[in-house]
């Protein structure tokens, strides 16, 4: 080989070396030749933007062990979310709120237990499917995934809680249950007569057991 060409090459690497370790040791600019020596890279440009990695709700769930400040569009919710090193936190605008809120009664004493109600949904989630719970005993018997679920309460309920959510948000509404005063009344009945009974305030919930006259009886809400 020529000596001269040797040197060459030699040259040309030397060259590449420092051009590298040049680079690495100051920060980068990508559209200016003079990037903010605050920043380690500056892009400029004044007709485009940054595009920051589009991914659904199930990707972004699906990525293993993210660092903390990674930063990601969601393409479902359509908005950035980062890790803070536990959870997605959503960056929001008063442009753009992600909520729900739970419609159903939340104060149980109107009516007697144990009986059926019904909650809804609504907000601005953009998921078509809906996880619900509830706690306290109280069962979902039907609707589940679905903006409408129908909860059966026991008589032994006492309090709990429903939630709800969907890809991009959640919400939760408290159940008070309204104890009934616990007084056993006792009204006259006279035969062959309308009969009229005058409820004491404060009573919710009354459960009425009538007996005939063999001694046999019924109960009724």
């Amino acid at each position: 080989m020529n000596p001269t060409s040797r040197f060459s090459h030699f040259g040309r690497l030397l060259v590449s070396i420092s051009v590298v370790s040049l680079v690495a040791a100051q920060n980068v600019g990508i559209g200016t030749p003079t990037p903010d020596p605050s920043a380690k890279v500056e892009v400029y440009d004044t007709a485009r933007g940054i595009l920051i990695p589009r991914l659904t709700s199930s990707q972004i769930n699906a990525i293993t062990n993210p660092a903390v400040g990674l930063l990601v569009f969601n393409i479902d919710c359509k908005v950035f979310q980062y890790w803070d090193g536990i959870k997605w936190i959503t960056i929001t605008t008063t442009e753009f709120s992600s909520s729900l809120s739970i419609t159903g009664e939340d104060t149980l004493g109107s009516l007697c237990l144990p009986d059926t109600l019904y909650y809804s949904v609504s907000g601005s989630g953009s998921s078509p499917s809906y996880t619900w719970s509830v706690t306290g005993g109280a069962t979902i018997i039907s609707g589940q995934g679905t903006s409408t679920v129908a909860i059966a309460f026991p008589d032994t309920f006492s309090g709990g809680v429903i939630c709800v959510s969907d890809s991009c948000a959640s919400a939760c509404l408290d159940i008070v249950v309204i104890q009934p005063l616990g007084n056993t009344l006792f009204f006259d009945y006279v035969s062959n007569a309308p009969q009229t009974w005058t409820v004491p305030a404060g009573v919710h919930c009354v459960k009425v057991k009538v007996w005939g006259g063999g001694g046999g009886g019924g109960g009724y809400d």
